[in-house]
């Protein structure tokens, strides 16, 4: 039993699942994960979260250094993940379908990187993230498919937590850095191999 399973039961199910799929209240829908699926990660689970708001740290939205590295093998240049980040046109962005307008165009946008272990396991979604329209239709963020270890060509495969900040209980705040200089470092020391939902 994890304890946020109650966003995966009715009543709240209905409403975990939209969200993830990228739906907001008004029945506008932009980003998400393209086939959502509910798996439970494990406890000593390392994952990281790309922010630039610090009141929005420990969001609903993580990856697995395991994933990240993939997509930094698949690009070959160190630090190329986030050239052009404060234009909003980084990898980062484009692997992960994240607007630059979702930042009000911050040039900070996903300069922080935070990363926590679990110290109990929690139920989530997982799956490949979906393009980002935005309200109007007119302009879209496409996720970028990369060549995995299989050598598949695949999107970028997300965490997501419903509420993640009510269980704080549930994880220990490892450390946060800066994203430009130092993801890298921290995804190569902290990678291990695929969780039982990875493959």
């Amino acid at each position: 039993m994890a304890a946020n399973d109650r966003f995966f039961e009715p009543p709240l199910a209905t409403q975990t699942l939209l969200t993830v799929r990228g739906f907001d209240d008004a029945g506008g829908r932009s980003g998400g994960i393209v086939d959502p699926q509910i798996v439970e990660v494990p406890a000593n689970t390392v994952l990281f979260r790309l922010y630039h708001d610090s009141r929005r740290r420990f969001g609903e939205w993580w990856f697995t250094p395991y994933e990240m590295k993939q997509v930094l093998d698949y690009i070959g240049i160190k630090g190329a993940v986030t050239m052009e980040r404060a234009e909003g046109k980084s990898y980062l962005h484009k692997m992960l379908a994240v607007r630059h307008d979702w930042s009000n165009n911050s040039p900070r946008h996903l300069d922080q990187f935070v990363s926590i272990r679990l110290n109990a396991p929690l139920k989530a979604y997982h799956g490949e993230a979906d393009h980002a329209p935005d309200s109007g239709y007119n302009d879209m963020q496409k996720a970028h498919r990369f060549i995995d270890r299989h050598g598949v060509q695949r999107y970028m495969r997300q965490i997501y937590f419903p509420k993640f900040w009510q269980f704080q209980a549930a994880f220990t705040y490892m450390s946060h850095y800066p994203t430009d200089t130092v993801l890298n470092g921290a995804v190569e020391r902290h990678r291990r191999g695929p969780l039982p939902f990875e493959s």
